[in-house]
């Protein structure tokens, strides 16, 4: 790694203003995570990679002068430009050119061979770090008219950012939106390949394989699929499979984790369970309740929150509507455990893929009799489970009519979209179960 790219956790930085003077902005990296680690992502456009790659330097160079003054200017000659992202010269160019179209990034180009472009921030680019909302980003889009052919690029410069400002440069609202905008999932899949964009798919599989006792025999099929697709194309593997393996990364990471919390607190919790037992001051209907609120009171394990559980049941009802799938009514204890366990197993993304494939069964033929949740999630990891079964089921049915296909995909964007106030990104994150249980239940008539 280039000196120039340091890791570097804050900074501050200058741009031109609308006015044409110069302006400081406080920076910070996103969860603190290696700014460099985002220059070159496989499936990330190579203006998100130099556009990193310029705050890196910017932020660098700013720490290293001895007043720490902030840099009106970088240098960044195009052949440089081209190692850091991975694209050619060419192509590099036609990224710079891009920049300077989205973000107005101001930039004089070199004349003579091997020579040295010269990057300046300016007033559009401080609004875009403020920017964390869709309804922001499309008034963005708006106020200056970028085209059609910059607008994927645009959102995805939105969605893989690492930088943001400082706590001192956002008031309460511009924070909100940042921690709503975090629990995004391109956005944290992202983040979570930056920490680790420069470890091996072999040494995530060396990692794994200490800890295969904890694997499903789903989860070792997967691993040995992987393993052999890295024997074809050592050091490579498609995206499906690269995200798989850091699924199956994170569950034994989870899985060590929890073993730790369990056998250093199990003395404690013999301990609780014992003074419940011989508790004879209560009837057993009281001591009944009493451990009910006591399992409520549960903190459940790291990894799996009650707002994941919520969105869960939430989409489950959302894509029942009408149809003959029995709606979750109520979130009991046991029902969010179930949710838990099968989060656990399969993922989050997964369960809502398979969740969303409902929608692609036909009724006659493949939805006979009432789908009821728990068959399912019963024993949803055997191979003929009607959990994967249903995962399968990727493709629409050819017999369902135009008026079920639109339904199934106002279902999703219902979901999937901030408009609706059961949307993925619209449940709260929730400190108790009650809370959780509280939610969903006056948000039943919304899905």
């Amino acid at each position: 790694m280039s000196t120039a790219y340091q890791p570097i956790e804050k900074s501050t930085l200058k741009y031109v203003s609308s006015e044409g003077t110069y302006k400081k902005v406080k920076v910070v990296a996103i969860q603190g995570v290696n700014i460099p680690n985002s220059f070159n992502i496989p499936y990330v456009r190579g203006a998100v990679g130099l556009f990193n790659a310029i705050i890196s330097r910017m932020m660098y160079f700013t720490e290293k002068d001895s007043k720490k003054r902030a840099q009106e200017k970088i240098y960044f000659p195009a052949w440089q430009i081209s190692k850091v992202i991975n694209r050619c010269e060419s192509q590099s160019y036609n990224i710079i050119r891009s920049l300077e179209r989205i973000l107005d990034i101001h930039v004089t180009r070199a004349h003579e061979k091997a020579g040295a472009n010269v990057f300046r921030l300016s007033q559009r680019t401080y609004e875009f770090l403020h920017i964390f909302t869709p309804e922001k980003l499309n008034d963005f889009i708006r106020k200056y008219k970028i085209s059609r052919e910059d607008q994927y690029a645009l959102k995805q410069l939105y969605n893989y950012r690492v930088i943001r400002p400082s706590d001192g440069n956002m008031n309460q609202q511009l924070t909100h939106e940042f921690y709503t905008f975090m629990k995004n999932r391109k956005h944290k899949d992202f983040i979570h390949f930056c920490y680790q964009n420069n470890v091996t798919p072999e040494a995530r599989i060396v990692e794994i394989e200490a800890y295969t006792d904890f694997l499903t025999d789903k989860q070792k099929e997967q691993l040995t699929k992987i393993k052999q697709l890295l024997k074809e194309t050592p050091g490579k593997l498609k995206h499906y499979f690269h995200w798989l393996l850091i699924k199956i990364q994170q569950f034994i990471t989870f899985t060590k984790d929890k073993d730790k919390i369990i056998s250093g607190k199990s003395d404690s919790k013999s301990a609780a369970n014992q003074s419940q037992v011989i508790d004879r001051n209560k009837t057993e209907g009281e001591q009944r309740k009493t451990n009910e609120v006591a399992l409520a009171h549960k903190k459940d394990p790291e990894g799996i929150t009650h707002q994941d559980i919520v969105q869960v049941a939430t989409f489950w009802n959302i894509m029942s509507k009408g149809r003959v799938m029995d709606p979750i009514n109520t979130l009991t204890n046991h029902k969010m455990e179930s949710i838990h366990n099968l989060v656990k197993s399969h993922g989050k993304e997964e369960v809502l893929q398979a969740i969303a494939n409902t929608g692609n069964m036909n009724h006659a033929e493949h939805m006979v009799s009432l789908i009821q949740f728990k068959d399912f999630i019963h024993d949803s990891e055997h191979p003929s489970s009607r959990f994967n079964k249903v995962l399968k089921h990727t493709e629409p049915s050819p017999k369902l009519s135009a008026e079920e296909n639109q339904s199934r995909s106002n279902k999703k964007h219902m979901f999937y979209t901030l408009s609706s106030p059961v949307a993925h990104d619209n449940v709260p994150n929730f400190k108790t179960k009650a809370k959780a249980k509280a939610w969903f239940k006056s948000n039943l008539d919304h899905m």
